[in-house]
């Protein structure tokens, strides 16, 4: 008997560390997005393809296309009081995801036009959607388009009373995707684009309520 009661109590001192942990983890705080404003620069060498932004970004001497806000949501996945003070642990603690209002053309000497509208992006990871609309596809079909060539520089800032978060965004590379590369190249003509290809350097900011 006394063994039988030595070994239960020693499983009940294995397990109540675990229920104590369990008990205290800390629950997401989901912020909706409010505003948000960013741009793009192109900087594909895709031979004998032109960029036109029909949402044109502030500097006109560069090849960029503006996007703004329409919605979206900030996820803090960390004790808010915890994190406040400490900027690059509240980067670390930060998902985003968002749908923005934009949109440029690719064109060719020959008439034929690639337009991408409305990128969905998610950050630091996850990549980005947008509405590609072709010859192939008139109407247009959301498709992955841009991936990460590395994490996201993010400078966030957060506020307790109310609780508020904004985040900039600096310097992101994106890349051209398999799915929009294929596209380029029905499109334009075979070696037009390839899955990872340079093509923006994106930056933005936005803000919650």
């Amino acid at each position: 008997m006394r063994r039988t009661r030595t070994v239960a109590l020693g499983v009940v001192a294995v397990m109540l560390p675990v229920i104590t942990v369990s008990a205290y983890a800390y629950a997401p705080t989901v912020l909706k997005v409010t505003s948000l404003a960013g741009e793009c620069v192109y900087v594909s060498k895709a031979p004998k393809v032109t960029f036109e932004a029909r949402t044109p970004g502030k500097d006109a001497t560069w090849p960029a296309v503006a996007f703004t806000g329409r919605s979206g949501l900030l996820t803090l996945k960390a004790d808010p009081a915890a994190v406040v003070a400490d900027p690059a642990s509240l980067a670390e603690a930060i998902d985003m995801r968002f749908l923005t209002k934009g949109a440029f053309v690719l064109k060719n000497a020959q008439g034929r036009t690639v337009e991408i509208l409305d990128p969905e992006a998610t950050l630091p990871s996850g990549g980005a959607s947008a509405v590609v609309k072709s010859a192939a596809d008139p109407a247009g079909a959301r498709i992955p388009t841009f991936a990460y060539a590395a994490p996201p520089t993010l400078e966030p800032k957060l506020s307790l009373m109310p609780l508020k978060a904004t985040v900039r965004l600096l310097n992101l590379d994106v890349n051209v995707t398999p799915e929009f590369a294929k596209v380029l190249n029905d499109t334009f003509g075979a070696g037009t684009a390839k899955e990872g290809d340079a093509f923006g350097v994106c930056t933005g900011e936005l803000t919650t309520g």
